[in-house]
């Protein structure tokens, strides 16, 4: 936790920087420490303890990262997530975790009258499953395709804890409720 006595902002705006760059260099931070963050070009300047010492990170334009928002669809569809949990660890044995060939990184989950079709491949094997889902499992018109990278799965799968699981997809982002 972090606590910040006072704050003068000269002039407001927004930048994107190497967060594990950053957190590395916050913990190496005194209490009594002195901040300054300045922007002169593509840099961005953090210099502490009057000016002695300092780091530059290069920055990313922040217009380059899509805006990560809420779904708030009013189609999905519930899973179990002892079900979705076994599901996702038996699609991750076909999917490629290489990046030399990212296509298929991805697995694709397609929801087609009342099941979710799950398939996945790593070039060599191919994993398809077949997931029926009940008429009360479900809200509104749903037909939909989604390819889904196995490192978010992997993340999902993590977090996953005995409830209910609400899915649902709406302009091309898939949303997993818990």
């Amino acid at each position: 936790i972090y606590k910040f006595n006072s704050v003068e902002v000269i002039k407001s705006g927004s930048i994107v920087i190497p967060v594990k760059m950053m957190a590395e260099l916050v913990d190496t931070l005194a209490d009594e420490d002195i901040v300054e963050c300045q922007i002169k070009g593509n840099k961005f300047i953090l210099s502490y303890n009057d000016g002695r010492n300092n780091s530059s990170f290069i920055t990313i334009d922040p217009e380059a990262f899509p805006e990560v928002g809420v779904i708030e669809a009013e189609d999905y569809v519930t899973i179990q997530s002892d079900e979705l949990k076994s599901m996702i660890t038996r699609c991750l044995v076909a999917v490629n975790l290489d990046d030399a060939r990212p296509i298929l990184t991805f697995s694709e989950w397609k929801l087609l009258d009342e099941e979710i079709q799950v398939t996945a491949s790593d070039g060599h094997r191919i994993h398809r499953e077949l997931i029926a889902v009940k008429n009360n499992e479900m809200k509104g018109e749903l037909d939909w395709s989604a390819l889904i990278p196995a490192s978010s799965l992997v993340e999902l799968r993590n977090v996953l804890n005995g409830d209910v699981v609400r899915c649902s997809v709406e302009n091309g982002k898939v949303s997993f409720s818990l």
